[in-house]
């Protein structure tokens, strides 16, 4: 289209100065008008229609200009009149004929915009409707996700709160916390390799699979051993989840932990600060099987809180492009230790978003909260 009227307007100069050679300065200034103006039409309006109305317009506009010509001059020189309509007829017929030429140039021109316009409403309408259902899956995914605060109103014990704002339509992380008895809790948080429809499919299986073998498995390097060859198994293109899996004896305040190649956990000891805990990872979920999967345990006490993040937090980039790194991350979380956990997330979300300022969020920031109150 650009190409294209780059061209009528070449072709309008081109008559211009057709019009330059033939005619006198102050009738040029009408001629230009006349010359150009189906082309503002047709690029106003993209109508074929109406564009060939302008174009009969020019005409007849340039043609009572020649009369208002021809009867001014008549006016002043009778003896003159037959010589005048010769030479009229002879120096104004080139410009007659280029404004026609122009108008049935626009008439193509629009014509072409026209077809590059239904094309683009096609387009858009598609598009309009592959956001409809990734806006469907997106809530369906979130919808999986134990929302519900506070999780547990019945148990006095801990206080649990979780966030997730996807990146794009439809995220790759998830996190869950559930009871397998009750002395038991299990705690996970995970993030799927891949980005946006398959990673949302894989994580719900994902998570459908780790709970599954939760309640059969009371061990977290048994749950991952299984878990793992199960997706392994059902992994068709090669994705993988990263993941971090305890299970909290409540009566104790002991954790059971397995990190399969996910973030570090951050802790705060009560009244402390948050600290990164540097625990020993595992490989990940769904990328080789019969991998052996390391445990180790933690004692939390009344007051302890423990703080579990997926990589959209740390690797969120500024616009300098500049990560945001574990280093201010610890550093925001202490910032505002002294908050609920819904406050403490809400503010971790908004640092992030002014930190990322025009850059687009390319990872989920996936966050979830554990603190103890009694034991």
């Amino acid at each position: 289209m650009i190409i294209s009227l780059v061209k009528a307007a070449a072709f309008s100069g081109f008559c211009r100065l057709i019009a330059t050679f033939f005619m006198t300065k102050s009738f040029l200034i009408d001629i230009n008008i006349i010359l150009i103006f189906p082309i503002i039409i047709i690029c106003r309006y993209y109508s074929p229609k109406l564009t060939f109305f302008t174009s009969v317009f020019s005409v007849i506009f340039f043609l009572l200009n020649v009369l208002k010509i021809a009867v001014d001059y008549l006016s002043q020189v009778p003896d003159e009149f037959l010589s005048f309509i010769k030479n009229m007829s002879i120096n104004q017929a080139p410009v007659l004929i280029a404004i026609i030429i122009c108008g049935i140039a626009c008439i193509l021109i629009s014509k072409k915009c026209h077809e590059m316009v239904v094309e683009q409403d096609i387009i858009s309408t598609k598009n309009a409707s592959v956001k409809t259902e990734l806006d469907l899956a997106s809530k369906i995914q979130l919808d999986m996700l134990p929302s519900e605060f506070p999780a547990f109103p019945d148990r006095k014990e801990f206080d649990i709160y979780a966030s997730m704002l996807p990146a794009k339509e439809v995220g790759g992380d998830f996190y869950d916390y559930y009871l397998i008895d009750s002395d038991h809790l299990v705690l996970t948080i995970a993030d799927v390799s891949d980005k946006v429809v398959p990673s949302a499919l894989f994580m719900s299986m994902s998570r459908t699979i780790l709970k599954l073998n939760a309640e059969t498995y009371h061990s977290p390097k048994e749950i991952m051993k299984y878990s793992n060859n199960l997706l392994c198994d059902e992994s068709k293109d090669r994705m993988f989840v990263t993941a971090w899996l305890v299970i909290y004896e409540i009566s104790t305040g002991t954790l059971t932990c397995v990190n399969a190649g996910h973030e570090y956990p951050i802790i705060m000891r009560n009244n402390g600060e948050y600290e990164i805990y540097k625990d020993k990872h595992s490989f990940v979920l769904g990328g080789l099987r019969d991998v052996p999967f390391k445990e180790y345990t933690l004692k939390l006490n009344i007051g302890d809180e423990l703080f579990l993040y997926t990589d959209g937090v740390a690797e969120a980039t500024g616009e300098n492009d500049e990560l945001f790194g574990l280093d201010r991350t610890v550093s925001t979380l202490n910032k505002y230790k002294n908050c609920n956990q819904k406050e403490l997330h809400k503010n971790i979300e908004q640092t992030l978003l002014d930190y990322t300022g025009n850059n687009n969020q390319f990872y989920d920031i996936t966050m979830l909260s554990f603190k103890v109150k009694s034991i």
